[in-house]
């Protein structure tokens, strides 16, 4: 049982740590961050990646290459068909040339090779597997991996403009520890802005209130905490940011239409 990001990305934490896996289906993802390296190859999916502000649009095939300091939300449109291998690694499993290559590249890339795409099927084999020198032919295909996406495969460009620092330090606070009482009062003083220039910049360079957003995060965690753990009601609003059980539940039926016990009822595991 998933118990969300925030207890994965501590099992990450250790030096030369690596975790693959495949997902089917719905692959969307709440807005969040994590202290890793990740690369997603999408197939079959239509929908678009938000990555620190900025909106890319998904293709049929495509790959998303994150770093630790890249926040991101993941909205997919044709969930029965879409598949994804998420590949997410501690920086020094890869070669420091390749490291600082990452940091400075463009975070989706189109028309991977069929090379890529086979490369990034076999990390999923190999790590499911107990096969000899396990670790070391994982490092090898990762960093070949790498190194053939930055070569051959085709930069996106962003759909919507970039997200000034100011407002990105605000979301990185946020999605930091989203259980946290995030006051836009606060969160201004803290960028150097008043809140009412605070509000009508954030509004302006995500497309919504500061309110809104705030809100749709906390649904979304919600959401994905409802779909993949058991955990009682009373717990995922106290994570959520939420002072009291019937907060969350009166956000979350005006926000989805249902309460959250009948979402987490007709939601599949």
């Amino acid at each position: 049982m998933s118990t969300g990001i925030y207890q994965f990305d501590r099992t990450l934490l250790e030096e030369g740590s690596v975790h693959v896996r495949k997902k089917s289906g719905d692959t969307s993802y709440f807005a969040h961050r994590h202290e890793y390296f990740e690369i997603i190859l999408y197939q079959n999916c239509l929908g678009r990646c938000i990555i620190n502000g900025s909106a890319y649009p998904m293709t049929d095939s495509c790959i998303f290459l994150l770093t630790p300091t890249d926040y991101h939300k993941i909205e997919t449109q044709n969930t029965s068909v879409a598949s994804s291998v998420i590949i997410s690694f501690s920086e020094s499993f890869i070669d420091a040339e390749l490291r600082a290559r990452l940091a400075h590249s463009a975070r989706v890339w189109y028309s991977p090779t069929e090379r890529t795409v086979r490369a990034m099927e076999e990390l999923h084999q190999d790590y499911e597997g107990n096969t000899k020198n396990r670790k070391k032919k994982l490092f090898h295909t990762l960093n070949a991996a790498l190194c053939d996406i930055l070569e051959y495969s085709t930069p996106l460009t962003a759909q919507n403009p970039y997200i000034s620092p100011p407002i990105a330090k605000a979301i990185t606070l946020i999605l930091s520890d989203i259980s946290k009482c995030h006051k836009m009062e606060t969160l201004s003083r803290l960028c150097g802005f008043s809140p009412a220039y605070f509000s009508s910049t954030f509004h302006k360079e995500m497309g919504k209130s500061f309110t809104s957003w705030l809100t749709d995060v906390r649904i979304e965690y919600a959401k994905k905490q409802l779909r993949e753990t058991d955990l009682p009601l009373i717990d995922i609003s106290y994570q959520c940011g939420y002072n009291t059980p019937s907060q969350f539940i009166k956000m979350f039926k005006k926000k989805e239409g249902i309460p959250p016990s009948k979402y987490r009822k007709e939601s599949p595991r």
